[in-house]
């Protein structure tokens, strides 16, 4: 069998993406049957490109966790919140860029509820290399099913500057 998607133009003009299929008899057989599908896949491709466009864009910290407690996918964002490539943080343990401590105290148990099902969201003073941020973090099961939680969406914001401008603003007040 093959596949492949490929770029259309309908008789209006229109472009179209589509996945072609073909199943060939197995040999000795003549290929006088050939199964073809041509599927339209225009929408699909359109939503993985704004999906994928918004996690690349957004200025939230963004990533996605498996329940292995690996970053499967990070956003450029990451790389200036933690000072390290996103490349390089794919495939790496939340407690490898969090710490040990953190991630046993805050981070694991966050996951863990998410992992159960449980939609998480606080703010808090986070430790990164750059120096303690405050973050207000949301942390969303992935469920390719309605059973099963298969990663969790956790995006972050940076709220530093707001929190010492109020900070100040008190202490002047």
């Amino acid at each position: 069998s093959f596949g492949a998607e490929v770029d259309l133009q309908t008789l209006k003009g229109d472009r179209r993406t589509a996945l072609i299929t073909m199943t060939l008899p197995p040999p000795p057989t003549r290929f006088d049957s050939v199964l073809v599908t041509l599927t339209d896949i225009t929408e699909r491709k359109r939503a993985e490109y704004l999906t994928g466009h918004v996690f690349e864009s957004s200025p939230d910290g963004m990533s996605i966790v498996g329940r292995d407690y690996r970053f499967q996918r990070v956003n450029p964002v990451y790389e200036r919140f933690w000072g390290m490539p996103a490349g390089k943080m794919l495939g790496m343990r939340v407690a490898e860029i969090l710490g040990t401590e953190v991630f046993e105290q805050r981070g694991k148990p966050d996951l863990d509820r998410c992992f159960a099902g449980e939609e998480i969201n606080h703010a808090e003073w986070m430790p990164t290399p750059g120096g303690p941020k405050y973050t207000a973090i949301s942390i969303s099961p992935l469920r390719p099913d309605a059973q099963r939680v298969d990663a969790a969406l956790v995006i972050a914001r940076d709220l530093t500057d707001h929190m010492r401008a109020s900070e100040a603003l008190r202490e002047a007040q």
